[in-house]
């Protein structure tokens, strides 16, 4: 049987399909994007928001992706996807890029990175 990219089964009557994204889907999938968004219209946070806000704070700081995912306990392929999930939704380039767009719109703020002073020789 199919599954969808989370794992759910994959039937002709749960399938939905998107006009804006013809990748199928499962309809408990669906539910709970939808949950998600209509929990950000609240103002309820997102449940992902923290372990996306520390990834943010952590690679701000200069972590890499492997002591990101060996300081929070998530493996290396949460971290990656994360970051690629993150990119898209922020319309990042690359790490520097997406962490600079996540604090324009208000994800991490500056006092989260530490003020670095240029090393004098």
């Amino acid at each position: 049987m199919a599954a969808c990219r989370n794992g759910h089964p994959l039937t002709a009557a749960t399938t939905y399909r998107s006009p804006a994204d013809p990748t199928p889907r499962c309809q408990q999938c669906r539910r709970e994007a939808v949950a998600r968004y209509k929990a950000r219209r609240r103002g309820k946070p997102d449940p992902t928001a923290g372990f996306e806000r520390l990834l943010l704070r952590l690679a701000a700081n200069g972590a890499t992706d492997q002591e990101i995912a060996d300081q929070t306990g998530a493996s290396l392929g949460k971290v990656t996807w994360t970051w690629r999930r993150l990119k898209g939704e922020l319309g990042g380039r690359d790490r520097t890029h997406t962490v600079i767009l996540a604090i324009r719109s208000r994800r991490i703020s500056l006092a989260d990175v530490p003020d670095r002073q240029p090393q004098q020789a």
